[in-house]
């Protein structure tokens, strides 16, 4: 771990290491700063152990160990900071499942999951782990009560961030706080981004929201719903319809461009500084099962 001095534009002026209060300790770098303790952090969660780290000297000591009641499955690891709600204290932690693929590479499926804690860190209660945008690789990195409503920041697959609001009753339902309501029986906007976390494996919705990042220019954000649209139920309807779109065109991205020679033919590789092997042959499959298709969305 490491504490960044910033200043002006959020420029780093200085770092200084945090060490450990363990020199055996496999994995330190998921530490939660507590929002109201400065230089207080939650190392692990269960059990729980808070550490203060001294500026001056640079020593970490442990302030409490506290064993939990409760066991998950996977070991939880850090993610937001923790801050205060009401009389509790809230993180929003991660899970992960690792292995290695056919290619021996290491490959990983992330979930989420809310810790509420009491005054002597206790935990009280815990949300089911789940998903935000059922992505592979999401990671959030920061959560903050405003008013009636949780904001929180997460990334999608490394390549793309948003930033959710939850209204606290539902927080307080998805944590054990309330018992259900029907909150959901309000009317929901539809916009894009609504669309698709409300049916994320539909191949129109990962389109669309591939088509919007394309034209922002963000290309590694929209090669995601794009390949997400390509692999969905409906990826030879979608990846036909993003062959049109981008026929005549140069698809370029941050290491790497595609070239489409005309509609319905064949993808060249333009320049590529990065393995993306599995996923242009998976593109390239797809692409033969489009070729006569018919489609109308």
């Amino acid at each position: 771990m490491e504490l960044s001095e910033l200043k002006n534009n959020f420029k780093e002026i200085s770092r200084k290491r945090i060490e450990s209060t363990d020199e055996n300790s496999y994995c330190e770098k998921n530490w939660m700063p507590i929002s109201d303790m400065p230089y207080h952090y939650v190392k692990w969660t269960c059990p729980t152990e808070v550490v203060k780290y001294d500026i001056n000297t640079g020593v970490t000591t442990q302030v409490s160990l506290v064993q939990q009641d409760v066991s998950f499955k996977r070991d939880v690891r850090g993610g937001s900071q923790v801050v205060k709600y009401k009389d509790y204290y809230v993180a929003l932690t991660h899970e992960v499942d690792l292995w290695n693929d056919e290619q021996g590479r290491k490959d990983a499926q992330y979930y989420h999951r809310f810790i509420v804690w009491d005054k002597d860190w206790n935990i009280v209660y815990n949300s089911d782990e789940f998903k935000f945008a059922d992505a592979r690789i999401e990671f959030s990195c920061g959560i903050h009560f405003e008013k009636n409503e949780l904001l929180i920041t997460f990334g999608f697959q490394d390549t793309t961030s948003f930033i959710l609001t939850m209204p606290n009753i539902y927080f307080e339902e998805l944590v054990g706080m309330k018992n259900n309501s029907n909150f959901f029986a309000r009317d929901t906007a539809k916009d894009i981004f609504t669309k698709y976390a409300l049916d994320y494996d539909n191949g129109k919705n990962n389109f669309n929201l591939g088509l919007y990042y394309y034209q922002q220019s963000q290309w590694a954000s929209s090669l995601s719903f794009f390949l997400r649209a390509a692999a969905s139920s409906a990826s030879a309807i979608s990846f036909a319809a993003f062959s049109l779109a981008a026929s005549a065109t140069f698809f370029q991205l941050a290491a790497f461009s595609f070239a489409t020679a005309r509609s319905f033919a064949w993808f060249s590789l333009a320049t590529c500084s990065f393995s993306l092997s599995r996923a242009i042959l998976s593109m390239a499959c797809l692409f033969l099962d489009c070729i006569s298709a018919i489609f109308n969305w």
